[in-house]
């Protein structure tokens, strides 16, 4: 079986991740699964997701790096995928990469000027600025 293909968005939070994978599913001529970092967290129990007790923190990684097997297991299966991700440290990207180091996958890295940054999560209020 062929396999999927992955579009992999990596950018801080409020960079426009988001939008720009809603944008693609609908302008891209072949489906594509939406996966998102934040998916993986809310799976977590929250009581470990925002701790910093170094115990807790295989759980929060571990969730981080299922993310990355779900995407390969889309992809064995042969279903497109597009990823919204945020690299929080110099592990996880090697850790995702390892996984995925034989898949079709473009890999986006989306900016955003830190005004507009600002003024995104200002306006979302969901999330501290900065």
């Amino acid at each position: 079986m062929k396999k999927g293909k992955i579009i992999y968005l990596n950018g801080v939070s409020s960079a426009g991740k988001t939008t720009l994978s809603k944008t693609l599913q609908e302008r891209l001529t072949e489906p594509y699964y939406y996966m998102s970092m934040d998916t993986f967290m809310y799976m977590t129990p929250e009581k470990f997701i925002n701790n910093d007790c170094d115990e807790n923190e295989g759980i929060w990684l571990q969730s981080i790096i299922n993310m990355y097997h779900t995407i390969k297991m889309y992809s064995d299966m042969g279903y497109n995928t597009i990823v919204d991700d945020v690299f929080v440290d110099d592990y996880l990207p090697l850790k995702m990469l390892e996984i995925l180091h034989d898949y079709p996958a473009l890999f986006v890295q989306v900016t955003c000027p830190l005004e507009e940054l600002q003024r995104r999560e200002k306006e979302r209020g969901n999330r501290d600025i900065g």
